[in-house]
């Protein structure tokens, strides 16, 4: 499920920046530059690329407070459903401006989905597969923009809006299948035992263990039940601890591995064709 959704996101991610370099998409939005060529306005291309990202920024903050009311599975399926209706504004999406909105719309589902998939994947594997699981979201993240590579690929020879209203149209193959796994699997006993749903925690341990291996779904809970305990009974914590002692360590680092991605030109490669097509265009 969490390979499956870090797929849609990475596709939902890089599909704009695939478009701003095809053709017809071009033709339909794009004016003529000094030198005769159909592009897209910088300030639009702009625009379009951090419409996504300003949504997340407001997903990723809303997510909290609605995970820990309804849980990981409800808020996430929500989200599904939500992207779902907002696919509708970019496939119908007649104006850059309409586009833009659309992304910023999309945007917020998938702030949810990046703050909710690391940690739901964290509470429902066994500890020693913890670390394997988190780091391959990003490996399945950049699968989605090779996907995105191969739809446009293959729509881009097409002089109608259908080369890039099908790319957009391929983002609906994943929200409600994802949405019914999500359904079917349990919610993380964590989360459970936070509500002091403990028989619901019991359950939740029992499906997530191997058959192979007998496990005691009590003793689980009741360890989980421990933690949080010792948990509630530190100081309540607050956001500048975060810039303070050994913390101040640990927010460097998270920090600092997200902004790798980008130092190292991922915002850049996500406008490679758009470039290397502009290259070709004043070359020939």
């Amino acid at each position: 499920m969490t390979v499956h959704g870090q797929i849609m996101e990475s596709y939902c991610v890089f599909l704009m920046g695939a478009f701003v370099a095809m053709d017809r998409f071009k033709d339909d939005y794009g004016i003529l530059d000094k030198d005769n060529v159909k592009t897209i306005e910088a300030s639009w291309q702009s625009a379009l690329q951090m419409g996504g990202p300003l949504g997340a920024i407001i997903g990723v903050c809303i997510a909290g407070p609605i995970t820990s009311r309804i849980g990981y599975r409800w808020a996430t399926i929500g989200g599904l459903m939500v992207l779902n209706a907002f696919i509708f504004v970019f496939y119908y999406g007649n104006s850059l401006g309409m586009m833009f909105a659309s992304q910023l719309l999309e945007g917020i589902p998938w702030g949810i989905f990046i703050a909710n998939a690391p940690a739901y994947c964290s509470e429902i594997v066994p500890m020693r597969l913890r670390a394997p699981a988190t780091q391959m979201l990003q490996m399945f993240w950049a699968i989605g923009a090779i996907i995105v590579g191969a739809v446009c690929y293959v729509y881009e020879g097409l002089d109608d809006p259908a080369a890039y209203r099908i790319p957009i149209a391929l983002q609906w193959m994943f929200p409600t299948p994802l949405a019914i796994l999500l359904f079917l699997a349990p919610e993380s006993p964590w989360w459970l035992v936070r509500k002091g749903r403990l028989e619901d925690a019991a359950k939740a341990v029992q499906r997530l263990g191997s058959s192979k291996v007998k496990t005691n779904p009590e003793e689980s809970v009741a360890m989980m039940r421990r933690t949080i305990e010792l948990e509630k009974n530190d100081s309540e914590p607050s956001l500048l601890e975060l810039w303070k002692g050994t913390d101040l360590y640990r927010t460097l680092i998270v920090c600092g591995v997200y902004a790798a991605q980008n130092l190292t030109g991922n915002l850049i490669a996500n406008q490679a064709v758009y470039f290397f097509r502009r290259e070709f265009v004043l070359s020939s």
